[in-house]
């Protein structure tokens, strides 16, 4: 289980369940986010597929999929069986997301020739309209989030050649990259770790190959390690809507209980874990 996002009415919560190909699931959130019940398949057809965002109504999913013509965008509703594509091109897509008014759709295009490497940011307006670029990038990872509380704040995230450093700046969709406002250094990153921005934008986590998760505080720059009272190795992280608990993914390593199995958890600030689904692989 991986690849999640949390709507913005706090109900619900979208994840890519693997079993042989990465599909979309959609589950219902209870007790304050602590238990998840009734997940059900969303995507119906084979393709690997990371769940990004929610439209602001919270009634469809945002997603790319790898097909064959490479990273696309796609919408579903929760009560359709096939989703639609809100753009199409002739580039890649590996990301996209809402902005948190709606307003825009915000995505990274990649080309799929020489130029691999010139990754830029994209709004397209929701109301109709060409897609005009935001800002570039010249890492191929390059990610955005959008703060759901604070208008028009994004935060970009790179990392350094050496995967040991991630570069956070700001930016607004309507005027581009705005300025450095953090790094964060260290070789303990989970693989792949995902990174979350709180609703309010005052804070980012980031999953640590441990049962921690390292957060930063935007407004003082100071970083605490949050420690949850579990064994599993975290490896995505995402914050629940009201910004007073985390949703992390993990997996329980070889010789441990329950090896090689999957897990989502609900993290409180003091630790304490709620196991959200579980999964033998």
């Amino acid at each position: 289980m991986d690849a999640f996002s949390a709507s913005a009415d706090g109900k619900r919560l979208a994840f890519m369940q693997a079993r042989g190909t990465a599909s979309v699931y959609v589950g219902e959130l209870q007790a304050n986010g602590t238990r998840l019940i009734q997940p059900q398949r969303l995507t119906l057809d084979n393709w690997t597929k990371w769940p990004s965002g929610w439209s602001s109504d919270s009634q469809a999913v945002l997603f790319v999929s790898l097909g064959g013509s490479g990273w696309q965008i796609y919408k579903q509703g929760l009560d359709e069986r096939m989703p639609e594509k809100p753009f199409a091109g002739a580039e890649e897509y590996p990301w996209a997301t809402f902005s948190p008014d709606g307003k825009w759709l915000l995505f990274w295009a990649v080309s799929q020739g020489r130029d691999r490497l010139s990754v830029r940011s994209m709004r397209l307006p929701v109301s109709g309209g060409p897609p005009e670029i935001v800002l570039t990038s010249g890492r191929l990872t390059a990610s955005h989030q959008c703060a759901l509380w604070r208008p028009n704040f994004c935060v970009l995230e790179e990392q350094d050649p050496s995967g040991n450093q991630r570069v956070f700046s700001a930016f607004d969709p309507s005027q581009g990259r705005i300025v450095e406002i953090k790094r964060m250094n260290g070789s303990s990153f989970a693989p792949y770790a995902w990174w979350s921005l709180s609703p309010d934008g005052t804070r980012i986590a980031v999953a640590e190959q441990k049962p921690a998760i390292r957060i930063l505080n935007l407004t003082t720059g100071a970083e605490q390690s949050l420690t949850a009272k579990t064994d599993a190795l975290f490896q995505k992280v995402a914050w629940s809507s009201d910004g007073r608990a985390l949703i992390a993914s993990g997996w329980f390593p070889s010789g441990w209980a329950a090896p090689g199995s999957g897990v989502l958890f609900n993290i409180d600030m003091q630790g304490n874990t709620h196991v959200l689904m579980q999964d033998s692989h």
